[in-house]
């Protein structure tokens, strides 16, 4: 059964999104590397997002879903921690 959503290519594009935010908005030191605890959050975070896009295109899980839930749990709480 094909399970291929159109949520998944949305997982993944913003996986990429928030890999690169740090530099578009200019949270990068003067060697291009992310600094600042909420640029390092939005790095990984977006890395895994992307990377379980990814999977979920290759082979739908139903696990993956909920990672990706709490992910962005993590991401929605993470400004206050930080």
């Amino acid at each position: 059964m094909n399970r291929r959503r159109w949520q998944d290519h949305i997982a993944f594009i913003v996986g990429i999104w928030l890999i690169s935010s740090p530099w578009v908005f200019g949270r990068f030191s003067p060697d291009s590397m992310p600094m600042g605890s909420a640029a390092w959050n939005f790095l990984v975070c977006g890395t895994a997002i992307a990377i379980l896009g990814l999977a979920a295109l290759a082979s739908y899980r139903f696990w993956e879903e909920w990672v990706n839930l709490l992910i962005g749990v993590w991401l929605v709480a993470s400004p206050w921690i930080f």
